[in-house]
Formats: structure tokens, sequence, C-alpha cells
């Protein structure tokens, strides 16, 4: 293994950061043209609130589009927490549907009659009774 001293790590660090910083317009800024992960940046807490109980279509290349009904937007910080810094946010969108409604966990091509086209990750949770869950976490820096 090459030795690396403490100033030539400081050195490449600097020069890494200076060149990403450079890059930045055509690395860190949004597209103009709203894909669905640009999309989904634009929707926020309050913005699902909005839309409990309705019904948001997932599918993807090979999958029948199933429906499912956003049930609950809970946000993710513990009760008698201080409050979380501005400019983050974290909160779990959870789904539901019939037993017979299969989703892999997996990014799913959303719709949504009011919200339009995002693209979501979820996981399925447990099957209770004649119901089946899925979750989806929002945990990202705003600002």
């Amino acid at each position: 293994m090459k030795n690396v001293t403490r100033r030539k790590f400081l050195g490449a660090a600097a020069a890494t950061a200076g060149a990403a910083f450079s890059l930045k317009a055509n690395i860190f800024e949004q597209p103009t043209s709203l894909n669905g992960h640009a999309r989904l940046a634009q929707l926020d807490w309050a913005t699902f609130l909005k839309c409990r109980n309705t019904a948001f279509s997932f599918s993807m290349p090979g999958i029948e589009p199933v429906d499912l009904t956003l049930a609950s937007v809970e946000d993710s910080r513990r009760a008698g927490k201080r409050a979380r810094p501005a400019g983050q946010e974290c909160f779990v969108l959870k789904f539901t549907s019939g037993v017979n409604s299969k989703l892999p966990q997996d990014t799913y091509d959303v719709n949504h009659s009011m919200l339009g086209d995002f693209k979501l990750f979820i996981t399925e949770g447990r099957r209770m009774g004649r119901e089946r869950t899925f979750f989806a976490v929002i945990n990202r820096v705003t600002s």
C-alpha cells in the first residue's frame, strides 16, 4: 500500500472539491424538464397530507398498474424531541391495498390525479387481515 501523507491527502481533497464545484451546473442542478425524480423533490409533507385517502397508481414496465390508497403521512420526528433543523424533512408514506395487490420492493412510476407523475421507491410492509401495506420514506434536505 502506498503511503499517503496528510499534505497529499489535503491537496487531493481540495482539488477534487474545486473540480466538483466547477461542474456544479452540470451535476447538481435539476433538469429544466421535470422527470419523475425531480417532480418528487417538489412534493413535500403538506402536499402528501392533502392526498390522504386517495388512490395512487403504481406501475412499471411488465407489471400491470396497481392502485394503492395513501392511508397516512407521518412525520418521523419522535415526540418530545427538538424540532428538526430548518431545511430538512423526513416522513413516511403508508399505502394500503387489498391482499391480492403484490408489488415487489422497487422504484415505481406513480400517477396521482392531483400530483401528476413521479417516481417513488416503496417496500411492502405486513399483511394484516384483508389489507396489505406498503411504505415509502422521504428523507431529504430541502434547502
